[in-house]
């Protein structure tokens, strides 16, 4: 009679460990999801800024730079470690680039 209760005790503390196991990696996989959003997010607000920065060099210069690092003289930091910029000019330089931040 005693075998049975240990093995029964054995077995509900084996399901409370998995479900409270299960709960904590639910937990983790939502957080990730939560910085991936904000990674996304960030990456489309330094896409706006890279954006206003080349109009301002179209503007003032008359046609966008061949090189996106061109974009450090009107005040854009760029993070290499933390995103991957693609930039590719369209035209002969009077039509606006195409650019995407991708975190890494």
């Amino acid at each position: 009679m005693t075998l049975k209760r240990s093995v029964n005790l054995s077995l509900a503390g084996r399901l409370i460990f998995l479900a409270i196991l299960a709960i904590l990696v639910g937990y983790m996989l939502f957080s990730l999801q939560g910085g991936r959003a904000e990674r996304a997010r960030q990456a489309d607000h330094i896409t706006g800024i890279i954006q206003s920065a080349l109009q301002q060099c179209y503007a003032l210069e008359g046609g966008y730079p061949s090189d996106i690092k061109y974009l450090t003289r009107y005040g854009v930091i760029f993070d290499d470690n933390s995103f991957f910029y693609y930039y590719e000019k369209n035209g002969l330089g009077n039509y606006m680039p195409d650019v995407r931040v991708i975190p890494r």
